[in-house]
């Protein structure tokens, strides 16, 4: 929960960090998403849906896609805040106040969602839907600073004087809930395919981008590291 915090808290440390190395820190960061996406967003879909089948229909036959159906509403659900955010911005004269704070915090209601459902999560350390938990933790924070980045060249000094502080108090509230409220394992599973939708949104809009064929090594760099790590860890662990 702490690793979520600090990305926001610290994420102007970030932000002069990326004026030098703003490509290729981000074309690896790119790099470790897509290989996320691959080798643990889609076999955590699988084994959630193959629950679910079990507990609700053992002898159905029919191929259930409940699970994938939420990690699409969760990718449809962003791509349309942020679709409808941009678009607000660009056919709405600048001088009116509201066409800056509707998107803003209509685009910090979504991202407060997934930090929330972040900080609920952690909680539960031995829960195998996060497992191997350092490389959860590592592509969820570099999903963070990501969004915290976007919203830093979206809005930014509105960001930094709300919008951080929001974000980082999200995940706190979402830890301290777990603390108090257990959901059912299933549900968790649900909140983290949501989650899933959300970082595979990350990765059609950001994790691709028009540079990558200029800094193809350190994408593959960024993909190869996360696979790595997760093969190690499934074999250690």
């Amino acid at each position: 929960m702490s690793a979520f915090v600090a990305v926001h808290l610290l994420s102007a440390y970030f932000e002069i960090f990326l004026r030098k190395w703003h490509g290729r820190v981000l074309t690896f960061l790119n790099g470790v998403s897509v290989s996320y996406v691959f080798m643990e967003i889609l076999p955590h879909l699988c084994r959630t849906q193959t629950e679910l089948n079990q507990r609700f229909a053992p002898n159905s036959e029919r191929l259930n896609t409940q699970v994938f159906g939420v990690a699409l509403v969760g990718f449809m659900f962003y791509f349309g805040i942020q679709t409808w955010s941009a678009r607000n911005r660009l056919e709405k004269p600048a001088s009116l106040v509201w066409v800056e704070l509707v998107p803003f915090f209509l685009v910090l209601f979504g991202y407060s969602l997934v930090n929330f459902g972040a900080g609920y999560t952690v909680v539960f350390v031995t829960d195998p839907d996060i497992q191997p938990l350092y490389l959860y933790v590592l592509v969820i924070s570099a999903h963070i600073l990501l969004n915290d980045h976007s919203m830093t060249v979206t809005f930014g000094r509105l960001h930094a004087l709300i919008g951080k502080w929001v974000l980082a108090g999200a995940v706190v509230a979402g830890w301290i809930f777990g603390h108090f409220f257990h959901l059912p394992m299933i549900l968790t599973g649900l909140i983290l395919a949501f989650i899933g939708g959300a970082i595979i949104l990350n990765v059609l809009r950001d994790d691709l981008p028009k540079e990558l064929y200029s800094r193809y090594s350190d994408f593959v760099l960024g993909a190869a590291f996360n696979a790595f790590i997760a093969l190690v860890l499934q074999h250690v662990l």
